[in-house]
């Protein structure tokens, strides 16, 4: 499965992580589904499962950015306990 490198900020923190996904509709579901929420600061789980959610509905709306002029890498956010959460990735790797 191609490998994505997700570039996450919210709250004045950046987090980085890499998760495999079938494509890149599908990959912002899988990084949200495997992080650990622990290591962002000023989420709780209950906050998190929001969004989860809204990593789901990325998938199956189809409102997933792709950044002008630059190849394979994308944008999206969600508000989360009224802050922005701000997410970049990259189709790092094809195939693994």
């Amino acid at each position: 499965m191609p490998l994505f490198t997700f570039f996450a900020e919210y709250k004045q923190g950046t987090y980085v992580r890499q998760v495999e996904a079938a494509d890149y509709k599908a990959a912002p579901h899988a990084w949200a589904a495997q992080l650990d929420v622990s290591a962002i600061e000023g989420l709780n789980a209950t906050s998190w499962q929001d969004v989860i959610a809204s990593m789901k509905a990325y998938q199956s709306e189809g409102e997933i950015v792709e950044l002008t002029h630059i190849h394979n890498v994308w944008c999206l956010s969600a508000i989360i306990e009224d802050s922005l959460l701000l997410v970049h990735y990259v189709l790092t790797e094809e195939s693994k």
